[in-house]
């Protein structure tokens, strides 16, 4: 019912607004004062007639949900503006900070380390990150990002030397090379695509994820296609070398549907030495996404097949995953989605052949549960999402997760893509199911918080291979950005 009376009222305000005559300024300016005060933003009379005159905020009406667009993209500029900072040489230089502080309790952890799950333990994790964007030319850009990753009280003193500060970022940019649409993208970058099931930022683990190499992005139009060649590990001496590479394109529509289709190669030359007996891997990852969507209703579906070498077994696999989901036009925008996720175990692991399906560089974590006990490999999941906004700062959301191996013989994958524990035929299937609430709040502009409990109830696996109870994981994490 509220629905449909918000939709009332939406229409006879949307004619009311036609048959008024354009907002005066005075009430331009309170409806910017009534959006500023919700943002939490001071202001002064000149920088409030300075907003109200810009050209984006002029054209839309006093009481519409594009002035406050408006004024969210007016007030992001500006702030870039303040951030600007005049350097001989350069056109312009960004400045970007953030702050993460997250505390995490474990309760019967699973892990590679401890297969039974008997530990418990509590920590606070820390990040900070401090980037510069140099804007050289039109087409020229240099970012430089440092990030300083620690576990409070880890080393022992606050007053002891520490190694926790890396380069996350330090790349040059070339943009429209010979003025087509093409960049040159060359040092340690950021790779996400797709909803990050193969390859992702893993921005939920401290350090997240770059990669050193290069890559070229055309982009005419609607569509794109992406070349880069990587390389994740170098040892001089050894040749222990790791290696990802791949072309990756597809279109970028806002709304309606979008196609995307991928090429991906790994190679690990640690399984190339001959002396250890370890075999060969070389592997590519081949696959198409589609996604979109349409009024409330949204869509998507992945398929993937792999094939090569994993350790010197012949590999031939496949992952399959699909979601909708629907959202309400209400004010507290509720929605109901359901997911499905299907990636190939290994059969029979004495017969030189696998069919396990393998871990690239996701973000799993967004996937098949917060608690991290399950990879897009040897998996069926049938995930169930619902999440709610009962106010403009905070949003709700509940999903549950049903975990099985797709093969008794694959073993239990981790998100990080560890062996948790090895599997054998008869086994229960079941891993288990988990509840995973989270609540997120944006009391200011630049400051969310973050508050979850998941909770892991152990099946039937877990009962067969040594037994283990129930994990809980609760975390509250606050995260400030500018």
């Amino acid at each position: 019912m509220r629905c449909s009376l918000t939709r009332v009222f939406v229409l006879v305000g949307v004619a009311l607004l036609y048959a008024m005559p354009a907002a005066s300024q005075d009430d331009r300016i309170a409806r910017l004062i009534s959006i500023l005060e919700k943002k939490g933003i001071t202001f002064t009379e000149e920088e409030l007639e300075s907003l109200a005159a810009d050209p984006a905020v002029d054209r839309v009406g006093v009481d519409s949900v594009a002035l406050d667009r408006a004024v969210t993209e007016a007030l992001e500029r500006k702030a870039e503006e303040r951030l600007a900072i005049e350097i001989p040489g350069v056109k312009r230089l960004r400045v970007r900070l953030h702050n993460r502080v997250r505390y995490e309790y474990y309760n019967n952890v699973y892990s590679p380390m401890d297969p039974r799950g008997r530990d418990d333990f509590d920590l606070v994790r820390m990040r900070n990150r401090l980037r510069f964007d140099f804007d050289l030319t039109e087409g020229i850009t240099a970012i430089f990002e440092a990030q300083d990753v620690r576990i409070w009280g880890s080393e022992g003193s606050t007053t002891a030397v520490t190694g926790g500060v890396d380069l996350k970022r330090g790349e040059v940019i070339l943009r429209d090379v010979f003025d087509a649409p093409v960049d040159l993208e060359v040092g340690r970058f950021v790779l996400v695509y797709g909803d990050q099931r193969l390859i992702g930022g893993l921005e939920w683990f401290d350090q997240g994820r770059t990669y050193d190499g290069f890559r070229v992005h055309i982009h005419p139009g609607e569509w794109f296609v992406d070349l880069f060649a990587t390389r994740i590990r170098e040892t001089v001496l050894t040749n222990d070398d790791q290696d990802l590479f791949g072309v990756y394109a597809g279109t970028n529509r806002k709304e309606g549907l979008n196609i995307e289709g991928y090429l991906l190669g790994f190679r690990d030359q640690l399984e190339l030495m001959g002396e250890r007996g370890l075999g060969h891997t070389l592997y590519a990852t081949v696959g198409t996404r589609v996604h979109g969507r349409s009024g409330g209703f949204d869509y998507g579906a992945e398929l993937a097949y792999q094939f090569g070498e994993v350790r010197g077994d012949d590999l031939s696999a496949y992952a399959v995953s699909a979601h909708a989901g629907w959202t309400a036009d209400c004010d507290a925008k509720p929605r109901i989605g359901v997911e499905v996720n299907y990636a190939s175990g290994n059969e029979n692991a004495s017969d030189g052949d696998t069919e396990q399906f393998q871990v690239l560089f996701p973000t799993n974590h967004l996937h098949y549960g917060y608690a991290d006990l399950a990879a897009w490999s040897n998996l069926f999941n049938i995930r169930v999402a619902g999440s709610i906004q009962p106010h403009d700062a905070v949003s709700v959301s509940l999903d549950y997760h049903y975990l099985r191996l797709a093969d008794a013989d694959g073993g239990w994958i981790n998100a990080g893509g560890g062996l948790i524990r090895p599997g054998t035929s008869g086994n229960d299937r079941h891993l288990g199911d988990e509840v995973d609430l989270t609540v997120t709040w944006r009391p200011y502009e630049h400051l969310t918080v973050l508050a979850g409990w998941s909770h892991f109830f152990a099946g039937g696996f877990v009962r067969d291979t040594g037994g283990g109870g129930d994990l809980d994981f609760v975390y509250l994490q606050s995260f400030l950005s500018f």
